[in-house]
């Protein structure tokens, strides 16, 4: 039987895009069109053209290149932000669990004994200052999807890797 169908087939890569934030996004594209429109206008100068295109660039820039995501794969949970990219494989992680530092909801980890740190995990420093008992993390609440729906999938890819081990 075939699986290609199979709506209980999960995905083998589970991507959580972050959401634009619609107050700055859309307040920066008004004041944008508003400042081309008028220099046009006014001035009749090229230059509002380019004015006017610079936003509706900039989306989709920002939105097919630069926006940052969490990917669960089978094997690593991997944090992807332009030039960036931040990998933890499974083999290293014990536990996940969700909490709130500094006003952020975080997809905490904590490490295997004997594992050192990956090498770039911006969330670990701020783990540190609040002294919670966490080797690293991702910040979940500026993804599309809710953190338990996230945090949920990450513990399922874990138990899921573990068992195969």
């Amino acid at each position: 039987m075939s699986t290609a169908n199979d709506p209980t087939t999960k995905p083998s890569l589970q991507t959580f895009p972050a959401r634009r934030p619609p107050g700055l996004v859309y307040t920066l594209l008004v004041v944008t069109e508003v400042t081309g429109v008028t220099t046009l206008l006014t001035v009749h100068a090229t230059i509002g053209w380019a004015i006017c295109a610079a936003p509706i660039f900039a989306l989709l820039v920002t939105g097919a290149i630069v926006r940052p995501a969490i990917q669960i794969s089978p094997t690593a949970i991997i944090q992807r932000q332009y030039p960036f990219v931040a990998t933890v494989p499974f083999t290293k992680i014990d536990s996940f669990h969700e909490l709130t530092a500094a006003g952020r909801t975080i997809l905490a980890y904590r490490l295997r004994d004997g594992v050192p740190p990956p090498r770039r995990q911006p969330v670990a420093l701020l783990l540190q200052q609040q002294n919670l008992p966490y080797d690293g993390g991702f910040f979940i609440d500026t993804l599309t999807s809710p953190p338990d729906i996230i945090v949920k999938q990450a513990r399922q890819a874990l138990e899921s890797f573990t068992a195969h081990e």
